[in-house]
């Protein structure tokens, strides 16, 4: 089943974690090997995934806060565990991963594993490990390499604008989203390495959406209305509209453009956008 079935009109999230879980769940189902310890952390790492995606997918009225506690201390010990597990494997059986071409499968599941548990700067030494044998990565996890800085990035944005900051804040979610160096520079590079017609596509260009959807929220702190309005307005047609239409390209293209859960992320996107369709 696709994971973009598994969405519901209130449980969309529009946060980057929410959108790279199903991300995760894609990386793990095309993956096998011999190695006793691989193929554990790999169980590690596809359930850590599978758990935050049942929380992220869960209606938020039957959310209770205990449980969700429990959850957050099972996610964070299996993504530990797989961390842990690819780790060793990595160091001790490099070149066997090699030779089987899953390095670049493990060098992913370490760099996520490591970003998931917060631990932002291994896992860009990590995605750098990665990059610097491209030859050995498939495009998908050349692709999720290259767009984990912009992963980040756009959750360091969420960061201040859950923070409220003022409007200079508000520029530096501008800067850290659609700066030079932004995000959406890292998620545009990472298209770059697939096919028009990779599935890996969609989760990136619902990633894509996700943040700038941050910034259309940080926007409400400018304190001049005009501006707000036309910088608002700017996001929608600038980049929200094409990015939404080269979203259903890829859902009718995969033949789950008209699904109740295709409908519903593409309603989702026009309510908290408040744009309707062209």
């Amino acid at each position: 089943m696709s994971p973009l079935k598994k969405i519901n009109s209130r449980s969309i999230g529009c946060w980057i974690a929410q959108a790279f879980v199903l991300v995760s769940i894609l990386l793990i189902s095309g993956c096998q090997s011999y190695l006793a310890d691989y193929s554990s952390a790999q169980k590690h790492f596809d359930t850590a995934s599978q758990l935050q995606a049942s929380k992220v997918f869960e209606p938020v009225l039957t959310r209770n806060l205990g449980d969700e506690s429990i959850a957050y201390n099972q996610i964070h010990s299996h993504y530990a565990v797989a961390l842990k597990l690819i780790s060793e494997v990595i160091d001790t059986h490099e070149k066997e991963l090699k030779q089987d071409q899953l390095l670049g499968n493990a060098f992913t599941i370490k760099a996520i594993s490591q970003w998931k548990l917060g631990q932002t700067k291994d896992a860009l030494s990590t995605k750098k490990q990665a990059l610097e044998n491209q030859q050995l990565l498939y495009p998908r996890d050349k692709a999720l390499m290259t767009a984990l800085p912009g992963l980040i990035k756009a959750e360091q944005a969420n960061s201040k604008r859950l923070n409220k900051e003022p409007y200079l804040g508000t520029l530096g979610i501008r800067e850290m989203i659609l700066g030079g160096n932004g995000a959406m520079n890292d998620f545009n590079m990472a298209l770059k390495a697939l096919d028009q017609k990779h599935p890996v596509r969609i989760y990136i260009i619902m990633t894509q959406i996700a943040s700038i959807r941050i910034l259309h929220s940080a926007t409400l702190l400018i304190p001049d209305l005009t501006i707000q309005k036309e910088e608002r307005t700017d996001l929608i047609e600038t980049y929200f509209k094409p990015l939404r239409k080269e979203l259903i390209t890829l859902l009718k293209e995969f033949e789950i453009y008209g699904e109740s859960s295709s409908e519903n992320l593409l309603l989702y996107f026009n309510r908290i956008f408040g744009s309707g369709p062209d």
